[in-house]
């Protein structure tokens, strides 16, 4: 946002100074070097500085995950193998949410996803995300438009040996 404001204010002193001596004409400049200021610091502010400012690894705490019982009722599985949103194949899942109730999850089933079976775990799942973000402790950050630029870099499943069930149909 800093960099709107720069721009924008030195726009409108550039206005000033090229427009002719004349009221009408200072206005008139000075109006048109705000709007180009303001234009030129918005494409900095989003397309160049982001790329400058550092970032970080972040991973949330874990989320509890729901085993979920087959049709048997005797086992259970904490992802259901890949689904289809589209053209995308997914994990789907159920979250113990603070509450004690459950909500879906899914997960694209790509290269970011891990699937760890634990053997330490029994009866309970963990879901964790790491993200890459922009470093606000940047001296670039205020100057840039960087506040959501939030990246997955890593989706980890760890859960109980055995409980990671893909069901395969040959079609």
């Amino acid at each position: 946002m800093k960099t709107i404001y720069l721009s924008t204010l030195i726009g409108i002193m550039i206005g000033l100074v090229v427009a002719d001596p004349g009221l009408s004409s200072k206005l008139i400049g000075s109006a048109s070097g705000a709007i180009g200021g303001y234009m030129i610091g918005f494409i900095i502010a989003h397309l160049i500085i982001p790329g400058w400012v550092p970032r970080h690894n972040v991973t949330n705490e874990p989320v509890t995950l729901v085993s979920m019982r087959n049709v048997d009722y005797v086992s259970g599985a904490f992802i259901f193998g890949g689904g289809n949103f589209g053209q995308q194949t997914t994990y789907s899942f159920m979250v113990k949410l603070d509450d004690g109730s459950m909500m879906p999850g899914s997960v694209p089933a790509n290269h970011l996803v891990r699937l760890i079976e634990d053997p330490s775990l029994e009866n309970v799942g963990y879901w964790r995300t790491t993200a890459s973000k922009p470093d606000p402790s940047s001296a670039l950050y205020p100057w840039s438009f960087t506040h959501d630029g939030d990246t997955v870099v890593r989706q980890e499943f760890r859960v109980p040996v055995g409980s990671v069930v893909q069901t395969f149909r040959v079609q």
